[in-house]
């Protein structure tokens, strides 16, 4: 008897996900985007810098996003060949922000927050590195819009 009841507990647990609600399910359009960097190169230390110049994705692959009650602390996130579970960092209504964070091969890193505003259904990426080699040392950020549109 205890072994019947065991099992039906654990199937009704495993099970109990798969009646999960998509709360929201949005495509939103390829980002585009400014980009600001400096660079200085060595041994002279001459500078560049690149003042809001227009950078955009090199392709027009549309990003999808999936938000369910099964896991209200993650974001299924689709773009480009990727399809990830990403966790969200914070939320506040529906405002959704999770973010990477990463060191770099030339003793720098690379940073990547995402924000998801579905009231205005807007998408904003920001985005940069920095890095310190024995040539330069430079730092770039850039920042990115896509506008969404809701399919569920």
């Amino acid at each position: 008897m205890k072994k019947i009841l065991l099992t039906t507990i654990l199937t009704l647990f495993l099970t109990s996900n798969s009646f999960a609600d998509i709360l929201f399910r949005v495509v939103c359009d390829s980002p585009k985007g400014k980009m600001l960097s400096h660079q200085i190169v060595k041994p002279d230390n001459k500078e560049y810098f690149t003042e809001f110049e227009d950078d955009q994705y090199s392709d027009d692959d549309k990003i999808e996003l999936i938000y369910d009650s099964s896991k209200p602390n993650y974001i299924q996130f689709i773009w480009s060949g990727t399809n990830e579970i990403k966790q969200i960092a914070g939320r506040n209504g529906g405002i959704f922000h999770w973010r990477f964070f990463d060191k770099n091969y030339a003793n720098g890193f690379y940073w990547s927050d995402w924000n998801f505003s579905l009231s205005n259904l807007m998408l904003i990426h920001n985005k940069g590195s920095s890095g310190n080699t024995g040539l330069a040392a430079s730092i770039k950020s850039q920042v990115f819009y896509s506008k969404c549109k809701r399919i569920l």
